[in-house]
């Protein structure tokens, strides 16, 4: 629905596009008509008299685009108020020059209505900003924009002509009187040049709009610097309560980079976040004197800015109403108890030996501390995911470690055979489960933080169970396989690195497109790596337990053996050949050998002897 603004401005549109069509048809019968008798003068005149026609209402096209074009007609008018505010100015400036007098202004004093200039140059400083963006990208907001820088100079030529009427010099008055003008004159220049800008992708009328804003800024700056100057601390911290009211004014509004992922905007508002925190005490503990450098060595409105900044992205990517309300609510609330701590500097400088003022700071400091751990846990439930990565990552890291002093004790033969029974299978039943649990994690990466939450979570439990399962078929061992102990431990660990490895790279890749880079080389090693390491575990448990069955394979191949003599012994088929007692003593000293070294064998675990 685009209103009925917009659809007013389309119908003169509609009604020249629709001529030009038309008159295009005719000039084309026209031609056809010439072309089959270029003789005819009927012919001739026809053809000409519906060329002019088509001439006509392409200007006629051309002349309705250009003055129903979004936000053209508010630029024009912005550029009238701005002249206003010039003329006013200019006014004042004869009248100081012809008897250096204006009228009086009650409502306030100098100070005061210095104070008001400063908030007022920071308005427009705000105005102007979007200008830019709205002029080449988002055209339809532009009359907005324009109208908004124009309005804030209403109150800025007040305040200025009320500061003058203050003022008893009259260098100063001209000085600030020429500065306000020139300011005004930037800022119709910055809409002229916006107006031209209007959609266009020429790099030279782009380029010129961007000096347009430059010389504004530089012109803002020299007004601020001026009044700062001339209102002291108390003119400053106004400065700052505009400021940080502005950028909190701007939290619901549209992302600038819409490039940025969620993740990045939440790292960056922690990040800010954390160094408000950390610089927030020596702000309520400075004295008046240091208050507002303690202000500003604290970055407070810099560090506010890019939560801001960073929070309209985060709002704009979030996945649920309550993460977008939680970041919102606490970011707003942030900037709140921000300015009411700037507030209570200024009362502490105004009676700087006033307990209550000083009380003032410390309560306001604290309700910005509650305020950063309220905006800190919305962040958390925002990527309660990413965090749940975090953690698993951290849990692995402790299982490999574990698994290195495994390692250790069972390189050195210290690692007690327990009476636990080795089981391959279970072994690689739990290798089946990382299998599963990860590949489930891995491809819903794109999932809710609470589901990622909760598959990352399983994946890390399987990977524990099979830490686990590796060190209790290790004391199942025992020392004695000492080469056995060490070959499935490391097993484990390399596998368990990979799956280190592999969640912390998908929870680069959460909220990534799925051929941004961070997906692609979780996308390659989940593909490549992770099998791999899959199958060289499953191989190290299927050789270990063809290792450690060779003996009791060929003890029961003797045994076998040993009845099938017994039984051709207990039946009464007559012997083959006959034996001598010597020949049986030899046979039995063999035999009782043999039995010796495999009661041997069988005690040391050594499945060579054995075999």
């Amino acid at each position: 629905d685009i209103g009925k603004d917009g659809q007013a401005k389309q119908e003169p549109v509609l009604a020249a596009s629709v001529n030009t069509i038309n008159a295009t048809s005719n000039a084309l019968d026209a031609a056809k008509g010439m072309a089959s008798d270029p003789n005819d003068r009927n012919n001739n005149s026809l053809y000409n008299t519906n060329i002019k026609n088509l001439n006509t209402c392409m200007r006629n096209l051309i002349k309705t685009l250009e003055d129903n074009a979004p936000g053209l007609r508010e630029c024009d008018e912005a550029v009238g108020m701005l002249q206003e505010n010039e003329l006013d100015l200019d006014h004042a400036l004869v009248a100081v020059e012809a008897s250096n007098t204006l009228p009086s202004r009650g409502d306030n004093d100098l100070e005061g209505f210095q104070e008001m200039m400063l908030a007022a140059t920071q308005d427009v400083e705000a105005a102007a900003d979007d200008i830019r963006h709205c002029s080449i990208a988002s055209q339809e907001n532009l009359g907005k924009s324009v109208i908004g820088l124009a309005n804030g100079f209403l109150p800025l030529t007040a305040s200025c002509l009320g500061a003058c009427s203050k003022i008893g010099s009259k260098e100063n008055k001209k000085e600030l009187l020429t500065t306000t003008k020139k300011l005004a004159e930037s800022a119709r220049g910055l809409v002229e040049h916006a107006a031209k800008a209007n959609g266009s992708t020429d790099e030279d009328i782009i380029l010129d709009l961007d000096n347009a804003i430059n010389d504004f800024r530089l012109d803002v700056q020299d007004l601020s610097r001026r009044l700062v100057n001339a209102v002291g601390d108390s003119g400053s911290l106004t400065t700052t309560i505009a400021q940080l009211e502005r950028a909190a004014n701007t939290v619901p509004l549209a992302p600038d980079d819409d490039d940025v992922s969620f993740m990045a905007s939440i790292d960056k508002m922690t990040d800010d976040t954390d160094a408000l925190n950390s610089n927030m005490p020596a702000v309520a503990s400075s004295d008046p004197d240091t208050f507002v450098p303690a202000l500003q060595d604290a970055k407070v409105v810099e560090l506010y800015n890019g939560i801001c900044h960073a929070a309209r992205n985060a709002i704009h990517k979030s996945e649920t109403e309550d993460s977008r309300g939680m970041i919102k609510a606490s970011v707003t609330a942030l900037g709140g108890s921000l300015v009411s701590v700037v507030q209570a500097g200024k009362t502490l400088q105004q009676a700087p030996n006033d307990f209550d003022a000083r009380k003032g700071v410390v309560t306001a400091s604290q309700a910005v501390n509650n305020d950063i751990s309220n905006l800190k846990n919305a962040l958390y439930i925002s990527s309660k995911g990413v965090h749940a990565c975090d953690s698993a990552i951290l849990g692995i890291d402790n299982l490999i470690s574990d698994l290195n002093t495994t390692a250790i004790f069972a390189s050195a033969g210290s690692l007690s055979k327990t009476e636990d029974q080795f089981v391959p299978k279970e072994l690689l039943e739990s290798m089946t489960m990382v299998a599963k649990f990860q590949k489930q994690f891995v491809q819903n990466r794109g999932a809710s933080q609470d589901a990622i939450s909760t598959n990352v979570q399983k994946s890390f439990q399987s990977i524990e169970a099979l830490v686990n399962g590796v060190k209790k078929a290790a004391g199942a061992i025992g020392p004695d396989e000492r080469q056995s102990q060490i070959l499935i431990v490391n097993a484990a660990k390399d596998l368990s690195t990979v799956m280190r490895d592999l969640i912390d790279l998908t929870k680069n890749a959460i909220g990534k497109d799925a051929d941004s880079p961070e997906a692609q080389a979780m996308t390659e090693f989940y593909e490549n790596q992770f099998p791999a390491a899959l199958m060289a575990y499953g191989k190290t448990c299927k050789s270990l337990e063809d290792d450690l069955a060779r003996g009791k394979r060929a003890a029961e191949a003797a045994a076998e053996a040993i009845r099938a003599e017994v039984v051709i012994f207990d039946s009464s088929e007559p012997a083959k050949q006959k034996s001598t007692a010597e020949a049986m003593l030899a046979s039995s000293s063999a035999v009782t050998d043999a039995t010796s070294k495999l009661v041997s064998a069988a005690n040391n675990g050594n499945k060579e002897e054995l075999t």
